[in-house]
Formats: C-alpha cells, structure tokens, sequence
C-alpha cells in the first residue's frame, strides 16, 4: 500500500511518553518531593539533639548539619535534571537545539553544584560560624569572617528566592513573558520550557495571597504533627537500638559483620517514612474541607435547599446573574438594578438562561413535563406591566389574594393593596392575572359594544383603585366563586 510506513522507520516522539514509571512521578512534581525529603532530613538532625526542641536549629553545630539539606537538594536536582534527559531522550530526534542545549546545561548545572556544595561543606565543617554572624557579616570578605558554605548556599538559593519575588509579583512577570529583549528572553529560556501551559495568565494578588496562606498553612500543622508525633517519638529508641553491641546477628545473610541492629532501625522507621509520605493528602482533604466550607458559608453556597427556600431567594438571581455574567458599560453601572426598565431587561436575559437549563434538564429526564412546565419562565410580554415569574413562584397566589379579598369586605382599600403588596410573588400574580384576563377577554369578544362595554368595566376597576374606593363599590363576596368558574 502507498501510505503504508516501513517497519524500520517509526516516527520520532514528540513529547509523549506512553510508559508511566515512578520517575516520571518524581519529575512531574519534583518541587514537592525535594521539599519533603529536605524538611524530613532537617527534623531528623534537630531531633536527634538532646533536648529534641526546634529551639536546637540557633545552635551553630545544629544549624550548620541543617545546611546539609542544600546538599541533598542539589543531588536530587542532578537527579531531576538526569530524568528530564532519560525520560525525554527518544522525543530529542523532533526537539528544537535550543531544547536540547537546555537540557545539557541543567545537568550539567546541577552536577556542579552537586560537586562544589559536599566539598565547601567538607572544607569549612571546622570553621565556627553562628547563625546571626551569617546574616551580619554576609559582606565582608568570607576568608576572614565567614563560611565559605554558607556563601555557596547562597548562591545556590538566589536563583529560588528570584522565583520566589517573581511569584508574588505577578505583573512583573507578566512583563517579563512579553518582554522581546535578549536578556529577559534568556532568563525565561532557562526558567521555564517555551511550551510553558499558563504563559501570561495569573491570578490577582488578593487571590494568590489566599491560595499560598492556605498552604503555609497546611504545610506547618503537617510538619509539626509529622515532627511531634512521628519523629521525635522514635529518636530515643533509635539512639538506644543503634548504642546496643551486636556479637552475633542472626540474619547475617541480609546484614553480615554488621555490630549495629541497622535492620531494626530500617525496620521502625520505613512506616513512619511512608505515613510522613502520604499523610499530606490527609491534611489537604481536612484544609480544603475546612476552607471549602468556610468560603461556601461566606459565599452563600448550598442554601437553597429546599422548593420553599428557593421560592424566597430566586427573586434576587436575575440581578446576581446579570451583575456576574452579564457585561454591561459604565454608564449602565450606575444604578442598573434601581430602573425598573433595567430590571426587567436583566429578568429577561436570566430567563432565557434558566429556560435553557430547564429544558436541558427534562431533555436528560431528569424532571417531568409537569415539572418543566411549572419551572420555565414566561417570555415577558409588553402588555403585563410586572415580571412575570415562574408558575412554581405563583402558585396558590391567586386563591390567597382572593381570600384576602373577601375578608376585607367595606375596608380600606390602603390595607389590602398594603398586604398584597408584602408579597411581591402575589402582587406580580394578581397584576398578571388581571391584564391576562383582561387581554384574553378582549380577544375573545367579536363584537366591538361588548369590548366597549368591558373597557369601561376595566376603567372603572382602574379608576377606583386609584381612588382607594375598590371595596366600597364592588362586592367582594363573590370573588372566591368567580375564582373557581374560572378555574
């Protein structure tokens, strides 16, 4: 066949790796697992002191075995960047130079520090440095005052706490994605691959504030339990394992000539390893619980519940839905939801989203044809001079009104239009009903005496309301019966 591809050539991969492993795992979220690997081996070595309190990191001999974190960390980045070139090596025959060459650059970067931080470390492990004369004397000429470790190390963080600045400035480096000189170009070259998912795109301040507070959060109640709870507990029977004389180790076959019970020591803290692990999704279902509830209550998310609770707040959805998704221009800001004009032209964009959402749902029989009736909104027509809501908001409206209506026989009118009123669903269902009627009434009659004749019916209705004389010259009384021929 002419399109058949000759089983000796395959095509190049093009960033796509069809085996999953645990290194493409540790590649994946590399930041997180170099972070947990350093904070476990930090709260090892404060630990293991005498008094085990974390007060113990301001001592200089703590504080300098803490720094040996850095060290693990760039043995794991050499590990990060070998994996970027393994992982990736059969995609490299469709990969740009520039790809390539960045690839290189990072082992070879990392191998480096991987070398230049053990031996800095080896050759000032005897110098006294203390903690504050780090910070003081980080200026002056390291030969006679500090470390030359220290200094490493802090070399080695610039490029982190550059991200770090970068990371809470995010219109700089909005900036910087956009910018065309060769410099930033370079810097973003090296940061980020040029495929980067997101370039440009940030969220505010206030939101990004919101998102690293929550995981500053999370991540020091996860370390104090994994350092209170599950470490330090294990240190003293570590140190009174590892001080007992072995003569003869009965599994010589796993630890021969070995004087220490290592396998015991392995033995106890290989669960507390994969607890300290795993425990971090524990944590983030309790924040994100915690959190997520407290954003939906301030929010306002699950209250409606229930028919009767949704009857009382769909009033005020058209007016959210149209002031969240609805882009108005600035002179419509200013005092949209006070014009009734604009109310109404608000309810009418709500409407055609809620119908949609209504016929999608009897479209996946979810709800009836009953239902779906009840819950679509009536297209507002211009001769109802109300909203017309749903039919599910305005049941049972029309018989109370009439009840209402016979109860304040030779009353002031003031009263029940005031009672009326209270309820805007039975205002909008006695105003409605009325036009309604009042329309279909006029299109019924062919006769043009008979229209003038409930034309006049219709003005004196109109004229003694506005008069507050309704109740005084129409009987009341027969309105329930009217009501039900009607019906």
């Amino acid at each position: 066949m002419p399109n058949k591809v000759p089983a000796s050539k395959s095509k190049p991969k093009t960033n796509f790796v069809e085996a999953r492993t645990f290194w493409h795992l540790y590649r994946s979220f590399d930041r997180m697992w170099i972070f947990f690997i350093m904070a476990f081996q930090a709260m090892v070595i404060v630990a293991w002191t005498p008094d085990g309190s974390p007060a113990a990191l301001f001592d200089e001999d703590v504080f300098r075995s803490v720094l040996t974190i850095f060290i693990t960390q760039a043995f794991l980045n050499l590990l990060q960047a070998a994996l970027d070139i393994a992982l990736s090596f059969n995609a490299w025959r469709s990969l740009k130079f520039t790809q390539i060459l960045r690839y290189l650059l990072k082992f070879a970067v990392a191998a480096v520090w991987a070398a230049i931080l053990p031996i800095c470390y080896a050759s000032s492990v005897q110098n006294s440095t203390r903690l504050v004369k780090f910070f003081s004397n980080l200026t002056e000429s390291w030969q006679s005052q500090g470390s030359l470790y220290n200094y490493a190390v802090a070399i080695y963080l610039m490029p982190n706490i550059l991200a770090v600045l970068l990371f809470f400035l995010p219109q700089f480096e909005r900036i910087m994605e956009r910018s065309s000189s060769h410099i930033v170009t370079l810097f973003m070259w090296w940061a980020q691959p040029k495929l980067y998912v997101g370039r440009g795109l940030h969220e505010g301040m206030s939101q990004l504030l919101k998102y690293t507070l929550f995981w500053i959060l999370l991540l020091i109640c996860k370390l104090a339990f994994s350092y209170y709870v599950e470490i330090l507990p294990l240190i003293g029977p570590s140190k009174s394992i590892m001080k007992l004389h072995v003569d003869n180790y009965e599994w010589h076959e796993f630890f021969p000539n070995v004087t220490h019970n290592i396998g015991v020591v392995i033995a106890i803290w290989a669960p507390i390893v994969l607890v300290y692990i795993m425990d971090t999704q524990i944590w983030y279902s309790i924040f994100s619980t915690l959190f997520g509830g407290i954003h939906g209550a301030l929010s306002h998310l699950g209250e409606i519940r229930t028919i009767g609770m949704l009857r009382s707040r769909f009033q005020s959805v058209p007016t959210a839905f149209c002031r969240r998704l609805v882009p108005s221009s600035d002179a419509d800001t200013k005092g949209r939801y006070m014009d009734k004009a604009m109310e109404r032209r608000n309810f009418a964009s709500f409407s055609h989203v809620w119908n949609e959402f209504i016929e999608s749902m009897r479209a996946e029989d979810l709800i009836s044809n009953e239902d779906r009736d009840l819950l679509l909104v009536p297209y507002s027509s211009n001769d109802v001079s109300v909203v017309q809501w749903p039919p599910f908001l305005l049941a049972g409206k029309i018989p109370i009104a009439l009840d209402m209506a016979k109860d304040f026989k030779e009353k002031e009118d003031t009263d029940l239009f005031k009672k009326i009123k209270k309820d805007d669903y039975m205002r909008s269902a006695v105003v409605e009903c009325y036009e309604t009627l009042r329309e279909i009434i006029y299109g019924l009659l062919e006769d043009e005496t008979d229209r003038n004749i409930v034309r006049k019916i219709c003005y004196d209705v109109d004229i003694f309301i506005q008069q507050h004389k309704f109740l005084n010259e129409f009987r009341m009384n027969r309105i329930p019966s009217l009501g039900e021929k009607l019906e």
